[in-house]
């Protein structure tokens, strides 16, 4: 496997200024710097490998790679028992949240997504658990280029089932 690729554009700055930063703009940093690396890395990489290469905490990569899957950003393969990660496009804007008006504490996130694959939407179907953090249920991506087909046809089918009750 090549050695990690740190881009260009990365600025990895010391661990005194970065634990200096408002908490928000620490979060950023961390999670603009690991999603450049996983963008630069299309074979994908490790928390570790990561750490190593920048001088963050595994465990601080962890987190924010977590994240960075949550919001469809990224996403992980295990091979060996080893979990690489991988980006799956950029946020384009903030992410439309649909509070669930059936059940209590059940959202739908729709994000929109850009990659190398193209544009697409991340929907996503989040539940507050016991400790009242949002968790991903299920997802789906549409195309941005099906995104009209495949609204049609789900209205389309809404509508029969909706006539069947």
């Amino acid at each position: 496997m090549p050695p990690l690729r740190v881009p260009d554009n990365v600025k990895l700055i010391g661990k005194e200024k970065v634990l200096k930063m408002p908490p928000q703009d620490r979060e950023r940093y961390y999670e603009k710097v690991i999603l450049d690396i996983l963008l630069a890395n299309r074979e994908g990489a490790t928390a570790n490998e990561i750490s190593t290469n920048t001088g963050f905490a595994e465990r601080t990569i962890k987190v924010h790679l977590d994240k960075l899957a949550a919001r469809g950003e990224a996403y992980a393969v295990s091979r060996g028992g080893a979990a690489f990660y991988f980006a799956r496009g950029l946020s384009q804007e903030k992410a439309l949240t649909i509070k669930s008006k059936t059940k209590e504490g059940l959202y739908y996130v729709i994000t929109n997504l850009k990659s190398a694959d193209g544009d697409f939407f991340y929907i996503q179907q989040k539940e507050l658990d016991e400790y009242r953090a949002l968790r991903v249920k299920g997802a789906i991506m549409i195309a941005k280029a099906d995104g009209q087909d495949f609204i049609k046809q789900f209205h389309t089918h809404m509508a029969k089932e909706l006539e069947r009750e």
